[in-house]
């Protein structure tokens, strides 16, 4: 029993791999290590306000960017539901919220400090 569940449960998370990267038409990258690094070195240092990243995925930037301003908030947008689960799960920072994107579009004008 406990093998049939595992293997549904299994197929069920890579149709939805699968069904998001054809919607999206890209599949959930990790940012490479060198990219993340260099990111993080040339970003301004802030105390205070909100920094967003759009397509979070599985949270390779995101928790890096909630370490490196640990004063500001910090929101991760992802709207693949199996990148944000784990990202979810995984999240153990206090200024960093990880949010499914469920709409199509989205109003990039809506923060406000």
């Amino acid at each position: 029993l406990y093998f049939f569940a595992t293997l549904g449960v299994a197929f069920v998370g890579l149709f939805l791999l699968l069904a998001f990267t054809w919607k999206n038409g890209m599949s959930p990258m990790p940012t490479k290590r060198g990219v993340k690094e260099d990111l993080l070195e040339h970003l301004p240092d802030l105390e205070r306000g909100t920094v967003v990243e759009l397509g979070s995925g599985w949270g390779n930037l995101l928790f890096p960017l909630s370490k490196k301003y640990e004063t500001c908030s910090v929101i991760g947008y992802e709207n693949s539901p199996i990148p944000y689960l784990v990202s979810s799960i995984l999240n153990h920072k206090n200024n960093l919220q990880i949010k499914q994107l469920k709409k199509h579009q989205f109003e990039f004008y809506a923060f406000k400090d």
